[in-house]
């Protein structure tokens, strides 16, 4: 268990308003998964667009909450995004998360 405090901006920061997925949404998820991204949008684009990358190409990494899969769901959920090159600081969100909502953690 980390003794880090973390904030909900630091939690929750590409979940929907920000705030902790329901007990409903928790429920749909099999496992935490902890993943390099790197920016790959263009100047025309709408926004930030993160690809999944290897590790050595990351500019930060995201903890997502991968689906058990059903008729409704499958793949993966962003939750947060961690601090730009700080992947310690990510897996130790993810490992906060996964303990406070009983899910494994897993390195995508």
């Amino acid at each position: 268990m980390t003794d880090d405090i973390f904030t909900e901006a630091e939690l929750f920061n590409c979940w929907t308003g920000g705030k902790p997925p329901t007990t409903e949404e928790i429920a749909l998820f099999d496992w935490l998964e902890v993943g390099g991204v790197r920016d790959v949008s263009m100047p025309f684009d709408d926004g930030t667009i993160f690809e999944a990358c290897d590790d050595a190409d990351a500019e930060l990494w995201s903890v997502y909450g991968r689906y058990r899969p059903t008729e409704t769901h499958a793949g993966c959920e962003c939750i947060t995004d961690g601090p730009p090159g700080d992947m310690a600081r990510a897996v130790a969100i993810a490992e906060h998360l996964g303990q406070l909502w009983g899910l494994p953690v897993r390195r995508r």
